[in-house]
């Protein structure tokens, strides 16, 4: 039941608490060095001022003047070429002041004018009432009946005004009137309740005050209702929970809006406080709340009380700070309810300095593998210290008054460990550091992969090297389930994020340390939400849930429940890092989430990150609609290669727990150009590794470049294998058929064609140059599988006798036209000879050596942002560069990021994917083909280097994909050398979205021939370009 009470209430001003009146602002002079000038001549405004926080100057009819804010005594110069009025407005929280100067130019002065700055305004803002009258005698001015002081201002003056509703003001100069109308727009200026928590069956009183109003309209605890601007209500409230009120403000189809909450039969509590045990000496120490329910906040310090607010909304969310004492103190918060209850919470404050020094010892200083050390440390005043190993991993925190002396056992990984210490008094004081070696003998934990060369998108293994040890924290795919949860709630001992509806994403940073994929991850914590977090990503929300892994979502996804997740004024976000080094975790919790627009939805949850890797969800309250599967759960990593996700439901108390420890084999997913890694842990002995991955695309890495099917003597099939990597394969487990195993340690060098056939004699196999023989394996059926693990490709094989079928990498395949051996007749192939098809290049990596040219190059755009553009570069009298063995004085730059040899102003922002698609450009040297654009401060740049070796650079600097937001930052070059030689190099190659433009998801990386249809293919719309990475075409 509700008794309602409509109330017109004369709103009477609560008189504050006795403070200091902030002094109002003065102009204390404000002149021009001619008040009669002519047209263009030079004048100057000078002024003083006291008692403000900022001022304008401006000009009566042609706007503000460039004069900064906070130029409390200035001058500058004007050049006037009409009659002209300069205003002068000073502000403070003590209230305004304004003077005008006119100034005539020509003859005579102009007509008396009157003008509102600015004629609109919001309610509650100033205007300023500007006149000049010449020769005017008498000068009044009024609002209706009411009159204004003019303070003495008679030929030209300025007054401030605060109109609460549209209002017409007349100047009247000798007995003729001047009018001028300021409009002012609705706003709401005061909504207040009697209380913010009141009993059930209680009354709540509503008052508020409003600007610019025409109408007032209140929803909320009853149907909407109509009021006056200026009035109030009350109510009776029978029902628990929170009454959200929405205050409506309107005039025309202009409106305001306010909200208002207030708690029935809700119990006080204190939902956050930040009162920290530590504070410096000679300095301030602060303290944060959160509270429901409470009217009033004390502070006391010993005893005394020192602080002391009733205002709601630094009650229900407020900080205050006091003088350190001299000595350790006691400090409690008090939280008190008007209805009677308090809450109270009290701590013991230490007293501390800055920390200047900090020692660390080791103890012994050489130990066997897997023995115990002992690290002992001393810092005077330091209230925190951690301490990591040579890899980075945190081995022990310590913080309070125990961080000043103390030891911890630890188990050095490896040869050659360094420990380091880092100690700071919790205060912000740049830390003291110090260092201890402890050398280790014996054999170090680690891990083998099986096989030892991965094919990309296939499975590898990695196995630890000792017996009994348990590897933590690699990306394998178990997902563990659990039918109880460990969910804690962190909401009254976190930390809250400021997370609304839109933009819905906030960044934390919380100096937490762990390793996913095999990789750090950034220090940089991203939480959304939508049920996900994200190390090191951009501060952009994406609330639509894809299949992982997708580069439309975050890298490094961390996703306990990935789903267009909504806040309701019940809902939070929280975090905390818990427990101490080595077995420090970070929890995120998602309080009181709501899916879309469902109010029968409601959703807490957690996700937990370990500082060794493994990660678990855990979940309280999971009020989801029937047979709801509209979620993400998962990972991935920093590439959006790989994925771990789970199509389990949660439900209210259950887990799922990720990276957990194995003791056999992990089983990870192989990505090309990517790492992995976890630890290792055995008998208190954890080891980091992380690794590049040994894994290998087919065919840019390793390719069959010919295959002799069908021969002309016995023994006479062969494959030729091509390493195109930067070191040597270990082919060890890799098959043929499915029934020809490579044998352990069999390796193919770097650049080298090797050939495996039928027979090692080279009588048996015409002199073919077979470096291993197959047994149990043909190639009589046609086509044949070459790869390891059920990863790899279908190889087609000719029909033609005695004829080999080159398979060129990424192109097109031909039949050999050279001879060999000694068959009658002789047969056509190039068995150990790179011969490429007769393309004309090979391709392998090689270190990067990124030369910038932005700066005495020559630039062809530069500071520009430009797109679909290519421009002719005559390359003049030095060597010239050779490109498919012709010499090339021409060559064209397109901002797409692709050359093209001669002479063309072709664009085509859409990169090709198949060198059989003739369409013009033709020939192109792609480093990095996309629809790019030159991004502001960046440019297109070339130079001729004539030493060590002849060549020219053709540099993008600072390109993006074209208009993207946040921008990417993409810079890569071309290096073309007289000897025929073709380079490309990447510099910084960073995504500015989630797209992952800069690996090149959308970009084609080759070296195409534009007579033959064919192109030497690194990669095609994937993500496997690298920053600092580079890549060679040698001729052949």
């Amino acid at each position: 039941m509700r008794t309602l009470l409509l109330l017109s209430l004369a709103l009477v001003a609560c008189r504050p608490p006795a403070i200091e009146t902030p002094r109002p602002p003065h102009i204390d002079s404000f002149a021009v060095s001619k008040t009669s000038t002519v047209a263009g001549e030079t004048l100057t405004l000078s002024w003083r001022v006291s008692n403000a926080t900022d001022l304008e100057l401006r000009e009566a009819t042609l706007g503000t003047l460039e004069v900064p804010a906070t130029q409390f005594e200035g001058s500058i110069e004007v050049k006037p070429t009409v009659n002209s009025v300069f205003v002068l407005t000073v502000r403070s929280r003590g209230g305004t002041d304004a003077r005008a100067l006119p100034v005539t130019v020509g003859a005579a002065p102009g007509p008396t004018s009157f003008v509102a700055l600015p004629p609109v305004i919001g309610g509650g803002d100033v205007t300023t009432l500007v006149w000049t009258a010449p020769s005017a005698r008498r000068v009044s001015l009024r609002a209706g009946s009411t009159e204004l002081d003019t303070g003495g201002q008679l030929t030209a003056g300025a007054v401030t005004v605060r109109p609460l509703q549209d209002t017409t003001y007349a100047l009247d100069v000798d007995g003729e009137v001047h009018e001028v109308r300021v409009t002012v727009q609705p706003a709401i200026l005061e909504f207040t309740a009697s209380a913010r928590a009141i009993e059930v069956d209680g009354f709540i009183t509503l008052s508020w005050r409003t600007a610019g109003a025409t109408e007032v309209r209140l929803t909320g605890g009853i149907p909407v209702t109509s009021f006056v601007p200026d009035s109030g209500f009350s109510e009776r409230l029978s029902t628990p929970g929170v009454v959200r009120y929405e205050l409506v403000a309107e005039k025309g189809n202009e409106r305001m809006t306010r909200t208002l909450e207030v708690l029935v039969g809700i119990d006080l509590a204190v939902t956050r406080l930040a009162m920290p045990g530590v504070a410096a000496r000679g300095g301030t120490y602060g303290l944060r709340w959160d509270t429901i329910a409470a009217d009033t906040i004390e502070v006391r310090v010993d005893g005394v009380n020192v602080f002391t607010t009733s205002t709601p909304s630094r009650v229900s969310s407020g900080s205050t700070s006091i003088p350190t004492p001299g000595d350790d103190f006691e400090v409690e918060f008090i939280a008190i309810d008007s209805r009677g209850p308090r809450v109270s919470r009290r701590t013991r404050v230490d007293v501390v300095g800055i920390p200047t020094s900090v020692t660390l010892s080791a103890s012994p200083t050489t130990v066997n593998a897997g023995d115990a050390v002992t690290l002992s440390w001393s810092s005077p005043d330091s209230r925190h210290v951690r301490i990591v190993d040579g890899d980075g991993q945190p081995v022990s925190s310590v913080s309070g008054i125990a961080a000043e002396n103390g030891s911890t056992t630890v188990h050095p990984p490896h040869d050659g460990t360094t420990y380091r210490i880092a100690a700071d008094n919790l205060l912000g004081s740049t830390p003291v550091t110090a260092s201890a070696t402890v050398v280790v003998t014996g054999t170090p934990l680690d891990v083998v992969q099986s096989p030892r060369t991965a094919v990309s998108g296939g499975r590898l293994d990695v196995v630890a090297n000792e017996p009994q040890a348990v590897l933590v924290g690699f990306p394998h795919h178990q997902v563990l389930e659990a039918a109880r949860s460990e969910f804690v709630d962190i909401s009254s001992t976190g930390q809250a994020l400021d997370i609304v509806n839109s933009p819905g994403v906030a960044a934390v940073t919380p100096g937490f340390d762990t390793w996913l994929w095999g990789e750090k991850q950034p220090a940089q914590l991203v939480v959304s939400r939508a049920g996900w977090m994200a190390f090191g990503a951009p501060q952009v929300n994406v609330v639509n849930d894809v299949a992982l892994p997708s580069s439309l979502a975050p890298r490094r996804l961390i996703a306990p429940f990935f789903d267009d997740l909504r806040m309701t004024s019940s809902s939070s976000i929280w975090w905390q890092v818990v427990g101490d080094a080595p077995n420090e975790r970070l929890i995120v919790q998602w309080s009181r989430m709501q899916i879309g627009t469902d109010a029968s939805t409601e959703l807490t949850f957690q996700a937990h990150v370990h500082q060794n890797g493994s990660v678990s969800f855990h979940y309280d309250t999971m009020r989801l609609p029937t047979l709801y599967t509209g979620f993400v759960i998962g990972l991935q990593d920093a590439f959006a290669q790989r994925a771990v996700t789970s199509d389990f439901v949660p439900v209210d108390d259950t887990a799922l727990y990720f990276f957990s420890p194995l003791s056999s084999s992990a089983p990870l997913t192989a990505a090309r150009r990517t790492t992995w890694g976890g630890f290792v842990q055995k008998n208190g002995v954890s080891a980091l590794i992380s690794r590049a991955s040994k894994v290998v695309g087919l065919p840019e890495d390793l390719a069959v470049t010919e295959v002799m099917s069908r021969p002309r003597v016995t023994d006479g099939q062969y494959i030729e294998l091509l390493n195109r990597t930067a070191a040597p394969l270990e082919l060890s487990g890799w098959s043929l058929g499915g029934s020809f195993t490579f044998p352990s340690g069999f390796t193919l060098p770097v650049d080298t064609p090797v050939v495996v056939g039928a027979s090692m004699n080279a009588a048996e196999n015409d002199d073919a140059g077979v470096a291993l023989a197959w047994s149990n394996f043909s190639l009589d059926g046609g086509a044949f599988f070459f790869g390891v693990n059920d990863a790899g490709v279908h190889i087609a094989t000719s029909s033609d006798a005695g004829v080999a079928r080159v398979i060129e990498p990424g192109i097109t395949t031909c039949d050999a036209q050279t001879t060999y051996g000694n068959a009658t007749p002789l047969q056509l192939g190039n068995p150990g000879v790179n011969a490429g098809c007769g393309f004309g290049y090979r391709a392998h990596a090689i270190p990067a050596n990124f030369v910038d040219v932005s700066d005495g190059g020559t630039a062809l755009v530069v500071n520009a942002t430009v797109d679909a553009l290519t421009v002719p570069i005559a390359l003049g009298s030095s060597p010239l560069p050779r490109v498919f063995g012709a010499q090339l004085g021409v060559v064209s730059m397109s901002v797409d990021g692709f050359l093209v040899p001669g002479s063309t102003t072709a664009i085509n922002g859409e990169n090709k994917t198949s060198a059989m698609n003739l369409a013009e450009p033709r020939g192109v040297i792609a480093p990095f083909w996309d629809d790019l654009q030159v991004a502001p401060g960046g440019g297109l740049f070339w130079k001729f280097i004539a030493a060590p070796e002849a060549h020219w650079i053709f540099q993008w600097h600072h390109v993006r994909h074209l208009n993207t937001q946040p921008a990417d930052d993409l810079n890569f070059e071309v290096k073309l050398f007289a000897n025929g030689v073709i380079e490309y190099h990447y510099a910084e190659m960073r995504s500015g979205t989630f797209a992952g433009y800069g690996e090149g998801r959308e970009a084609t990386v080759w070296l195409e021939r534009g007579d033959a249809g064919v192109a030497l293919v690194e990669s095609i719309n994937a993500p496997l370009v690298r920053s600092r990475t580079a890549l060679r075409f040698t001729p052949q």
